[in-house]
């Protein structure tokens, strides 16, 4: 690996970093875009979004979190994504309970859309 994608590569952890490190929605919501940006990714592609996004981040840290996603998407009840592909499902509330039906829901294969109106 040259040093300019070494470079790459430290920067796109960062970014990462920082957009693991945002502590408000709006905060969040523009770290997640200048990820996406940054890495080239579009985040309408919910298919290959994951894939893409665990191939451009690979620090330690976010090697870790890849892990545990993937252990989790790996138990047989989601069908290795295959159970949901062909449903579109509208989450109305970004709080705890929002997110975790919208992962879920994301885990079998469902593409979700997370609305919130709160940007604190």
């Amino acid at each position: 690996m040259g040093e300019n994608e070494d470079e790459k590569q430290a920067q796109a952890g960062q970014v990462f970093e920082n957009f693991v490190q945002a502590s408000t929605c709006k905060g969040t919501l523009q770290a997640f875009n200048i990820l996406t940006r940054h890495l080239d990714l579009d985040p309408l592609d919910h298919r290959n979004f994951y894939s893409k996004l665990k191939s451009k981040v690979t620090t330690w840290k976010a090697k870790a979190l890849w892990y545990k996603l993937d252990k989790r998407g790996s138990h047989k009840e989601y069908k290795r994504g295959k159970s949901c592909t062909n449903t579109k499902c509208l989450i109305v509330g970004g709080g705890p309970c929002g997110l975790r039906t919208a992962i879920e829901l994301a885990y079998l294969g469902a593409k979700v859309v997370v609305v919130e109106k709160r940007d604190t």
